[in-house]
Parts: C-alpha cells; sequence; structure tokens
C-alpha cells in the first residue's frame, strides 16, 4: 500500500503534462543515457498469450511474448497496453534490467498515445540497469483507447539468445482520461 501511495504523484504529474501538450504542442526530445532514475521492484507475468490480447481489463506487457536476439546481441520488444474500457491519457513504465545481461540502447515512444506524444522523463541508466519513460497524450483522449505500444525497447544482450522477460523487470502506471490511475492487471502494474 505505501508503494501505491508513494507512487500516486504520478498521476497529477502526468495531468501537467497533457495540459502542458495541450498548449505547447509535440515534444522532439530524444532520450539518451542518464545516471540517475527511481528504482522499481514489481515483477513482470510471463503468462502472455501469442497474439496481444484485448479485454476489458487493462494489462501492461512485453511483446513478443518472446525475445530473442539477432547475431549481433541486438532485440527490439514493445511494452504493449491493452486499454480495456479505458482511455489513457498517459503513463509512465520502469525497466529494471539490472540482472538480465542486457543494456538499454533506446527506449522511445509507441503508437499508444498518438503520433507526438509529450516526453515528461526518459532516462537510461545502464551502469544501474534501469530505464524510465513517461509520456502523456497531445489533445483529446478517445475513451476507450485502442491497444497498443507504449514504448518501444532496444536491448543489447548476447548474441543468439532468448531474453527472460522477468530479468527486464517492467513496472507501469497509466493514467485514463480523467487523469485518475488505471487499475492495471497482472505481475506488471504498478
Amino acid at each position: 500500500m505505501t508503494r501505491v501511495l508513494n507512487r500516486l504523484w504520478v498521476l497529477p504529474a502526468v495531468a501537467v503534462l497533457a495540459l502542458a501538450a495541450v498548449c505547447f504542442g509535440p515534444d522532439e526530445t530524444a532520450i539518451a543515457p542518464q545516471s540517475t532514475l527511481s528504482p522499481t521492484t514489481l515483477p513482470v507475468s510471463t503468462t502472455v498469450p501469442n497474439t496481444p490480447p484485448t479485454s476489458s481489463r487493462p494489462t501492461v506487457f512485453f511483446w513478443p511474448s518472446e525475445i530473442r536476439t539477432d547475431s549481433n546481441g541486438a532485440a527490439k520488444a514493445d511494452v504493449w497496453v491493452n486499454a480495456g474500457s479505458f482511455g489513457i491519457s498517459g503513463g509512465e513504465v520502469t525497466l529494471d534490467y539490472s540482472n538480465s545481461g542486457c543494456t538499454v540502447q533506446a527506449f522511445t515512444a509507441g503508437t499508444l498515445l498518438g503520433d507526438h506524444p509529450l516526453v515528461g522523463q526518459g532516462d537510461i541508466d545502464n551502469n544501474a540497469g534501469r530505464a524510465l519513460l513517461a509520456l502523456a497524450r497531445v489533445g483529446a483522449t478517445q475513451s476507450p483507447t485502442p491497444s497498443g505500444s507504449f514504448a518501444s525497447v532496444t536491448l543489447s544482450c548476447g548474441p543468439n539468445t532468448t531474453v527472460s522477460i522477468p530479468s527486464l523487470g517492467l513496472s507501469a502506471l497509466m493514467a485514463d482520461h480523467r487523469f485518475e490511475k488505471v487499475p492495471l492487471t497482472g505481475g506488471s502494474a504498478g
């Protein structure tokens, strides 16, 4: 309960970001590795269907359900959000990949929040093995929001290997069209 209360500051922050997005337009800020960010402690659910699921219960998970690296050790995956019956106006995704054997090369906005969402925070700290991306929609929120990619992550790991999804430490918070916390389900809900 304390962990949830400590993270509730995100909802007003997302509201401010959304208001700024409406007033000031899209932000083309690039996300480069940084040295500081808050840790996360929630595990990732490893039960993912063959295709991204849709239901009335919102969930967050990696897609594809099996992440394999190429011969250079590179892999790309999406942080997929099934919005259920909610309109998603913004959110925050944290990765705690310190025990994965991987580094994050890029952590970029997906299509869930539109073509040019406002980047509230984007940090990659490969020394600590943590990355954070906070985004807000520019403009009106459709309710329900169609399911889609909140973010894409590019990993560098060992060549020709399968990445352990639980080792990537996915955690997420989402805000609805009223800037209230979305009740995410699954092991990756923050």
